[in-house]
């Protein structure tokens, strides 16, 4: 029998829903996004992101500053408070029309980034797009139209050099991964918990069209995934519930 002591709850609609979709998002581009294993130059080097989360009901942008850092696993991830911003509908709203999503859709967001980013830097700087539940629920074939058709628009903008790669659904697990991963961070950070205490703490995320749960289970138990922290790899277990999020249970 698995017993968790501590659960944190990420909410779908409270005021603080945004910062713990940040934190989700953060945590990320620390570990995922940012290819943190290669070479840093002494000094470090500060680099520039770009990353789209594609949410159930509006696609926002996040601007980030990073610093790979000589013999550091992880870069030093710099923001501010307004260096992001959301535009409506959600990228699954056009699964009857994928081709239309190129028509201007993230022109706002492309324009916002481009005034945060320096000039200089934009051309090297990393363009991501990451989808959720809300692309989930759509066929394969008609995600594939929207992210082809996304990538064409962000290369037609023409401040930034995406790589299609880098566009794309994030699996469930993933999503239960990263914001447990946050809400580690988060409260390691807010001196809530001890470096010892890092990924001790499950996580319950009430998104729009799914739900994850995530925990590092005791040992001996079942795990599903491999959580990368700095001490070294974490066995969790994870698992999201695809339709059962905030806005797929109003419909």
């Amino acid at each position: 029998r698995w017993i968790m002591t501590t659960v944190v709850i990420m909410p779908a609609r409270r005021a603080s829903a945004h910062s713990l979709r940040s934190r989700v998002v953060r945590a990320f581009v620390l570990f995922q996004a940012i290819p943190c294993r290669q070479a840093a130059p002494a000094g470090g080097s500060h680099q520039w992101a770009v990353v789209f989360d594609g949410g159930s009901t509006g696609t926002r942008a996040y601007v980030y500053q990073y610093t790979l850092r000589p013999g550091q696993q992880l870069p030093k991830l710099h923001t501010e408070a307004n260096w992001n911003m959301k535009v409506k509908p959600g990228l699954s709203s056009f699964a009857e029309r994928p081709h239309t999503v190129a028509d201007g859709y993230l022109r706002p967001l492309l324009d916002f980034a481009a005034h945060i980013v320096p000039q200089a830097e934009q051309a090297r700087a990393k363009v991501l797009l990451r989808a959720t539940a809300g692309m989930r629920l759509v066929p394969p074939a008609a995600q594939q139209q929207i992210y082809d058709a996304l990538f064409e628009a962000v290369r037609a903008h023409g401040a930034f050099t995406p790589t299609r790669a880098l566009f794309g659904t994030l699996s469930g697990e993933d999503e239960g991964v990263f914001g447990w991963l946050a809400v580690n961070q988060l409260l390691l950070q807010a001196h809530k918990i001890a470096p010892a205490q890092l990924g001790k703490m499950g996580a319950l995320d009430l998104g729009g069209g799914s739900t994850q749960i995530t925990f590092a289970p005791p040992k001996g138990g079942i795990a599903v995934a491999s959580a990368p922290l700095p001490g070294g790899a974490l066995p969790v277990f994870t698992h999201s519930h695809l339709g059962f999020g905030n806005k797929q249970a109003l419909a």
